[in-house]
């Protein structure tokens, strides 16, 4: 075991590791300055896509709070049909009872 330690830290202490470089200093301001428009372009392409899928969903909300007027709407009218025969049957019994009762 203290044999395989001793090789292990031979080795290690022998390898060399290089530095990562902090920047490619092959890069130019130019080529920089190319990378960063090409990204701006790309951001901006990227924010209209996103505007557009916004546009979208609003357009689909105001189709669903349509829709969800109407449906409002109808239930409103098939409650006041339902009352109407609701009164009118009570009415038909009201007068068979006092019918009846003559």
């Amino acid at each position: 075991m203290k044999v395989l330690l001793l090789v292990l830290s031979i080795f290690l202490a022998s390898c060399t590791a290089e530095p990562i470089p902090d920047a490619d200093p092959a890069l130019s301001d130019d080529q920089i300055r190319d990378e960063i428009e090409i990204a701006a372009r790309d951001s901006a392409k990227l924010a209209d896509e996103l505007a557009a899928m916004l546009a979208q969903l609003e357009a689909e909300e105001d189709e669903d709070d349509d829709t969800l007027s109407v449906v409002a709407s109808e239930l409103e009218k098939a409650l006041e049909a339902t009352e109407e025969l609701s009164k009118a049957s009570q009415n038909r019994k009201t007068k068979s009872k006092q019918g009846k009762g003559k």
